[in-house]
């Protein structure tokens, strides 16, 4: 018997542009995270201050080359309530995040979608009665931006032939999900970051869009890799979105909101009620939080050797 499901609804959050600095959004997301029982997606198109945010059991001195060096240069270092590896963001560093309760993601939403399994006889299975832990959650968002990047950024310059999406991978061009990075080819553009409280989670992703090469070489090649990294140091391992723009021959003019237009519209064919919630609406739970618990976001002090809360 076939499960009948309510349409979700997801708050969708646009924030200021270039204006919200890192460790306000780790606020923001933590509060909407550990103080709201509601189903948000936050999207940020850049920091305007540059900053290195280590995961939750990350050590400066394994991750960063300098760390007085940052401080001299301007650079933040921040330690963010997920976990995850070390990443550098900037003004051309977009965010995505989702802020979910798994009973209301299905996991056969997008098979469903893509004629996999037939809807008559197949039960749609929630994240959370399917045991919700982190590799289910990264197959889902895989698949998700499976389809925000091949099937529409890039659909114009690909036919659905699978020919055509053997090329595509032999080129580079194919977005896929390795290990726990998104990718084109062997080369990482996203990174993600996860926590799960009970039968909610919060997945957040950082996409390069660009970078700074000086700020990346602030950054030690981690002791823990994944496999097809093959040792190789950042700037031979990362790639950006601007790059896959180039070389697809997409109009410069509107490439940054092309990406969130594109996840927004996917979130839209995946059945969920979309709600455009306002700015200060989502910081007035960042206050409300604010009163009775402590963000447990932090920022490194050079001088004391040591993290404070930020």
């Amino acid at each position: 018997m076939m499960m009948t499901k309510k349409r979700t609804i997801v708050n969708v959050i646009k924030t200021p542009k270039s204006q919200t600095c890192i460790k306000y959004l780790l606020k923001l997301e933590e509060a909407l995270f550990r103080n709201s029982a509601k189903n948000y997606v936050i999207m940020t198109d850049g920091i305007p201050k540059p900053t290195i945010v280590l995961g939750c059991s990350g050590k400066v001195h394994e991750m960063v080359h300098d760390d007085i060096n940052c401080s001299l240069k301007g650079v933040e270092i921040i330690k963010r309530f997920t976990g995850g590896g070390t990443v550098v963001c900037d003004l051309n560093t977009q965010f995505v995040s989702f802020v979910m309760n798994a009973k209301e993601v299905y996991r056969d939403d997008f098979l469903r979608r893509k004629n996999l399994i037939d809807d008559g006889d197949n039960e749609m299975i929630s994240l959370a009665e399917d045991g919700l832990f982190p590799r289910p959650i990264m197959r889902w968002t895989g698949d998700f931006y499976e389809r925000v990047f091949n099937e529409k950024i890039f659909s114009s310059s690909s036919s659905s032939s699978t020919a055509k999406k053997k090329k595509m991978n032999t080129n580079n061009n194919y977005f896929s999900l390795r290990e726990n990075d998104y990718v084109f080819g062997d080369k990482k553009f996203g990174g993600n970051a996860q926590s799960i409280s009970k039968n909610r989670f919060i997945h957040h992703t950082s996409f390069l869009y660009d970078y700074d090469e000086e700020m990346m070489k602030l950054l030690k090649s981690p002791k823990k890799q994944p496999e097809y990294r093959e040792n190789r140091d950042h700037l031979a391992f990362v790639q950006t979105l601007k790059s896959k723009y180039d070389e697809n021959d997409i109009i410069s003019s509107g490439r940054r909101e092309l990406f969130f237009d594109a996840v927004y519209n996917t979130l839209n064919e995946s059945g969920f009620v979309l709600r455009s919630m306002p700015f200060d609406e989502a910081e007035s739970i960042l206050f409300d939080y604010n009163e009775t618990k402590q963000s447990t976001v932090k920022i490194w002090c050079s001088k004391l050797n040591n993290w404070e809360l930020a």
